[in-house]
């Protein structure tokens, strides 16, 4: 919801005045874990285990990119996946879909990473990748509120992407008020990436 959060909450008060929304951030497994006890109505994850107590719609496809300090560089914003690797990293802990990727990669590719930390505090990695201290792989749309304090690349020889999903609780999806904003956040997000605002993804339909 960092790219479209403002704006997802700008609209429903503009169409939709008779609903009020309250905008949680936290984990995947947070809030599911509130969306299965019925204590939020939706919510934007990646990669979400199937479960009985809520539907899940596929959003957006997300591009995995290297994050690092700001230099210039001659490799004009893409880089291999080697050369990421050369490079400490601080990671979010497994299980992460993302951490899946680049291990997967990693395999692939026949390279081992330095890993310094494990953290899925964003502003954390941002942090390291920001001073120098480590890199991290993150989609743009966790580092949009840092982008101007680091350099993203993207990794030329993989391409790895996550997928963000739409989930709704099943008590909550026959509610006129859930589809309504559900409707107002595809929609908002199909708009965005379109305008080019959401960045190095993809709007699945």
């Amino acid at each position: 919801m960092r790219v479209i959060g403002f704006e997802v909450l700008r609209r429903v008060r503009q169409l939709l005045p008779e609903i009020s929304l309250e905008i949680h951030e936290g984990s995947t497994s947070d809030l599911i874990d509130k969306l299965c006890r019925q204590q939020m109505d939706l919510c934007i994850v990646p990669d979400p285990q199937a479960h009985a107590a809520f539907d899940s719609t596929p959003l957006i496809d997300e591009e995995l990119l290297a994050v690092g300090p700001i230099s210039p560089s001659p490799s004009g914003g893409s880089l291999p996946l080697s050369s990421v690797t050369e490079h400490p990293l601080i990671l979010p802990p497994m299980p992460n879909s993302v951490r899946a990727k680049l291990e997967k990669a990693c395999m692939t590719e026949g390279l081992t990473y330095r890993l310094v930390g494990e953290s899925s505090v964003v502003s954390l990695m941002t942090a390291c990748a920001t001073s120098g201290f480590a890199w991290s792989i993150l989609p743009w749309g966790a580092i949009v509120e840092a982008r101007d304090a680091l350099q993203a690349y993207t990794i030329n020889n993989v391409f790895m992407t996550r997928r963000l999903y739409l989930c709704s609780s099943k008590s909550a999806t026959a509610s006129a008020a859930t589809r309504a904003v559900s409707a107002q956040i595809q929609s908002i997000a199909r708009e965005f990436i379109e305008k080019g605002v959401w960045m190095h993804a993809t709007f699945v339909p």
